[in-house]
């Protein structure tokens, strides 16, 4: 637990740098479609690279001409990042069934169901710092950096198959919410993410459905730690949450300007 504990914090660090350069979070997905002729559909895995001392990996990436991020070449997606790994998951680092790395810990897009594939930022908005075109500022975040979830933890589905959607699917899988998360159930809940594929729809801890939405997907807070999962503040500090915590709390804790009066957590 430790590890991840540390690796959490080093992404809060990487964010807080982020941040003092330029002046806003990173957005925590960047859409296809947004004029940009590279890396379309990047999440904030990649945009954090060279803040977590990843930097000969990001400035190939950055060298890089290729236009979809999903056809970025394999010496540069298939790259373990150790940081974005939790110990204790015995399926990390994981690799998708086109063998792009995946990771564990995934951003806080909010409270309701993550919303996706919509060109118009007005329509994807959501109440948490990191979702589609989201450019999130310290001063947003109303509710305070102390009772704001910034990233938690996620469980990689070990098997082979598409997973488009799947929790910690950073390479290609961005835009169809990989690297997001909710806060609409407590860590570890029984009830199953929906994407628009499952690598697996039984594995242990981490059930899920595929729905096939190609407009919203949920990934919950998931752990292999018993008892809940370590949630990334906004302030950088790191907390173990309770799969047991109450409800609305939880929720409370992925909106970051929404006014809620937060239970004990």
């Amino acid at each position: 637990r430790s590890t991840c504990k540390n690796n959490l914090k080093q992404l809060g660090l990487g964010m807080h740098n982020y941040n003092g350069t330029h002046s806003t979070y990173p957005y925590g997905v960047r859409h296809a479609g947004d004029n940009n002729a590279l890396h379309e559909r990047e999440c904030w895995a990649q945009q954090l690279l060279p803040f977590i001392d990843q930097a000969p990996l990001y400035n190939k990436y950055s060298a890089d001409t290729t236009k979809n991020i999903w056809n970025v070449p394999k010496a540069i997606s298939a790259v373990i990042i150790p940081v974005y790994m939790c110990p204790s998951d015995p399926s990390s680092p994981g690799f998708n069934y086109a063998d792009l790395f995946e990771g564990n810990y995934t951003g806080c897009a909010g409270s309701t169901p993550i919303k996706m594939n919509d060109t118009n930022p007005n329509n994807v908005k959501m109440n948490g710092i990191l979702y589609l075109q989201s450019r999130t500022r310290i001063r947003d975040i109303v509710d305070g950096s102390s009772n704001t979830i910034m990233h938690s933890e996620s469980i990689i589905r070990g098997s082979s198959g598409a997973d488009w959607g799947s929790a910690g699917h950073y390479w290609g899988g961005g835009r169809w919410g990989g690297g997001l998360f909710t806060t609409l159930e407590p860590p570890n809940t029984t009830i199953p993410d929906e994407h628009n594929t499952c690598k697996s729809t039984t594995w242990p801890l981490a059930p899920c459905t595929a729905v096939g939405s190609t407009t919203q997907i949920q990934n919950y807070a998931r752990s292999n730690h018993i008892g809940g999962a370590h949630c990334l503040l906004a302030d950088g500090a790191v907390r173990f949450i309770s799969s047991n915590v109450d409800r609305a709390t939880f929720q409370a804790l992925g909106t970051r300007a929404s006014g809620e009066v937060l239970g004990e957590f």
